[in-house]
């Protein structure tokens, strides 16, 4: 295989998973005070238990250049092209560092093929794009190939998710401060996506988090009844056995158990506990509003 696919913690793809189709993952760390931990070695329930524990919310990092340079040289010492897809520009440098990496190695090798893709999302919106650029990858496809193969699937996908309550996300600033206490004081649970521009959005408002997982569950049904079904996650902050509610839902409208992924440290503590959700794709485009370079 002379493509090697790269992306970072935040994809949440199993290591299982990477280590099968060769995924390199980049990981992106949080700090404690000075501690500094990546979020690829902890587990996700001694996070949130320190979290709670600290009762303080922990500053996230993305990963120093050195990463990525590591793993281009690698690549460029081997004559592999690269392929990197990496979180939001809007959440994290991670995908500028990322581009500013592959412009050093370029400089420094030459001859040396990468192509950067800002995925405009995370979790397995993003994930189950890498997991197919991965797989073509080793089918032999062309570079081209893989590389367009990695746009459309992330055209095909949709992220919706009812946080517990909004406490996490206005800390951090991810929506407007305001418009998250004026939330939860009037108990409003939104439902809240990535848009097309890769920036946490509210995609639908009720006044429960119950509401909002059934309105998940409609939303999901009415676009793979359309666009039908290629992959669905059920996605989950630290709240496995209402995660495994959900899935019993959507196994009994696809047919099939869906797997359940927890988030990860830093997609978590901007978002919260408790947080349920669907990162979905489809057959056919239904973010066609989401342009790649």
């Amino acid at each position: 295989m002379n493509i090697q696919v790269v992306t970072d913690s935040t994809s949440n793809i199993p290591k299982e998973v990477a280590d099968q189709l060769g995924i390199k993952i980049i990981p992106l760390s949080f700090t404690f005070g000075d501690e500094q931990i990546k979020e690829t070695e902890i587990e996700n329930v001694e996070f949130y238990r320190l979290m709670e524990a600290k009762n303080k919310i922990p500053q996230s990092s993305q990963p120093p250049v050195k990463d990525f340079i590591d793993i281009y040289e690698e690549c460029a010492r081997n004559g592999k092209k690269v392929l990197g897809i990496f979180l939001s520009d809007k959440m994290s440098g991670t995908y500028n560092t990322a581009v500013m990496a592959g412009g050093m190695v370029r400089e420094s090798w030459g001859k040396f093929e990468i192509q950067v893709i800002n995925s405009k999302t995370n979790c397995m919106d993003m994930g189950y794009a890498v997991i197919k650029a991965a797989e073509e990858a080793m089918e032999g496809k062309s570079f081209e190939q893989v590389v367009e193969t990695a746009k459309h699937m992330l055209r095909c996908s949709r992220f919706l998710f009812a946080p517990k309550n909004l406490t996490h996300l206005r800390k951090g600033g991810r929506i407007g401060g305001a418009g998250a206490l004026v939330g939860n004081m009037l108990k409003i649970n939104p439902i809240l996506t990535v848009n097309d521009e890769g920036d946490a959005d509210i995609y639908d408002k009720v006044r429960t988090q119950k509401k909002a997982i059934k309105r998940i569950v409609e939303n999901f049904k009415q676009e793979t009844d359309s666009f039908g079904l290629r992959n669905v996650t059920v996605h989950h902050i630290n709240a496995l056995s209402e995660a495994e509610v959900l899935a019993k839902i959507i196994e009994g409208i696809i047919g099939k158990t869906p797997s359940i992924m927890p988030i990860g440290p830093i997609i978590g503590l901007h978002v919260g506990p408790g947080t349920i959700g669907l990162a979905y794709t489809t057959e056919e485009e239904i973010r066609k509003e989401r342009i790649y370079e």
